[in-house]
């Protein structure tokens, strides 16, 4: 059975080397990225996640969940510089 989660609380490669190390032995397989931040696992039953969730806590503040939709980060639209910089140039 493979599941698909979305992975919380990781910045870097070591992040995701740390989880993968952390959970290979109550898994048959997992594959961790970073961006999107996600864990494929297979696995003859299905995870009990709150358990996997507190052996993440061993490690760091790690935690994985059932979202099935992956947000991204919402788009801030950018000022010119003249709405940036007009109170100083008022001045």
């Amino acid at each position: 059975m493979k599941e698909t989660f979305t992975v919380k609380g990781m910045h870097c490669e070591s992040c995701v080397k740390k989880i993968e190390t952390q959970l290979r032995p109550w898994v048959n397989e997992i594959q961790v990225t970073l961006n999107p931040p996600r864990a494929e696992v297979t696995n003859d039953s299905p995870l009990n996640l709150s358990e996997i969730n507190r052996e993440l806590q061993k490690i760091g503040k790690y935690s994985f969940t059932n979202e099935s939709q992956f947000t991204e980060e919402p788009n801030i639209e950018a000022k010119s510089w003249i709405k940036t910089y007009q109170p100083l140039l008022v001045i």
